[in-house]
């Protein structure tokens, strides 16, 4: 836990801090987001035919990836802790998404009629996959908001997350 998350907990209803440590996770995100990317392409480096094979549930395919098939031993290791090493990334970049998300939660709570913290909520709310909360923040935002000129995306993206409704 950094300092900022500290403080915020000693002083949880400073939103300057807040939103902050809210700037500082999606930062995080973005750099986990990249070394996870990198990763992934280090896994395709370290077995560059990986992408041209077959499909495993194919003969061929079964023949590549069964223990007696033609993949070599420290090609199939490489791309094992290649593979291990992005998904520890992709965990740790939606865990940090999700922290992300709940600390603009307070943020909207202690600033209901705040439009940049509703948009804000939102757009964190899609990130971390909460379509419910997104849909919410969304409308909240243009309940707020309606002429601002973030209110073209709202209406678009809750169009895009709301079912279409029977007429």
């Amino acid at each position: 836990m950094n300092a900022l998350e500290r403080y915020t907990q000693l002083k949880p209803k400073d939103t300057n801090a807040l939103n902050e440590l809210a700037g500082q996770y999606a930062q995080q995100a973005t750099n986990l987001q990249t070394e996870a990317q990198t990763a992934q392409e280090q896994s395709l480096l370290a077995n560059p035919a990986q992408g041209l094979l077959p499909p495993a549930t194919s003969t061929l395919g079964k023949i590549f990836t069964s223990t007696t098939g033609l993949e070599s031993p420290i090609t199939s290791v490489v791309a094992s802790s290649t593979g291990s090493n992005t998904q520890t990334l992709y965990t740790q970049y939606t865990s940090i998404l999700t922290k992300q998300e709940d600390v603009y939660k307070k943020v909207a709570a202690l600033t209901p009629t705040d439009a940049s913290a509703q948009i804000s909520l939102a757009q964190a709310a899609l990130n971390a996959s909460d379509t419910q909360t997104a849909i919410k923040a969304f409308k909240t935002f243009l309940k707020i908001a309606p002429t601002d000129p973030e209110a073209a995306y709202a209406r678009s993206t809750l169009k895009q997350l709301q079912p279409a409704k029977k007429k």
